[in-house]
């Protein structure tokens, strides 16, 4: 799925978040999502770090999840009126939370899909 984010402004996400709604058939989607997934890679990184992440602040989106499997790394940026703050972030066995998805995320357990939701 893309995403139009700005005009003639295409995005390919990892993993996308739609706000509530009718269901998405299309393959474009205008406008942002809630959270959208960035897993950095050495070839990707400078451009999930920089580009996409000043195109998702402008066009806001709400949370802006870095993961770096590589240095077992896991950042969450929240958008603000100042634009993305860093609101979680966690290191190796840490744990992060969304605030939107009111999601807690154990970085151990990320890659066995332990990811469980806070009441």
């Amino acid at each position: 799925m893309k995403v139009l984010l700005e005009e003639r402004k295409y995005t390919a996400q990892d993993f996308e978040r739609l706000p509530e709604g009718p269901p998405y058939y299309q393959l474009i989607v205008e406008g942002p999502p809630d959270v959208v997934v960035g897993i950095l890679s050495p070839s990707t990184a400078y451009y999930d770090l920089i580009v996409k992440k000043e195109v998702y602040e402008r066009a806001g989106v709400n949370e802006y999840w870095l993961l770096d499997p590589n240095s077992k790394t896991f950042e969450i940026y929240k958008n603000t009126e100042e634009g993305f703050k860093l609101s979680s972030q966690a290191r190796e066995n840490g744990k992060v939370l969304s605030e939107i998805l009111s999601l807690e995320v154990d970085l151990k357990d990320i890659y066995e899909g332990g990811m469980q939701r806070c009441n």
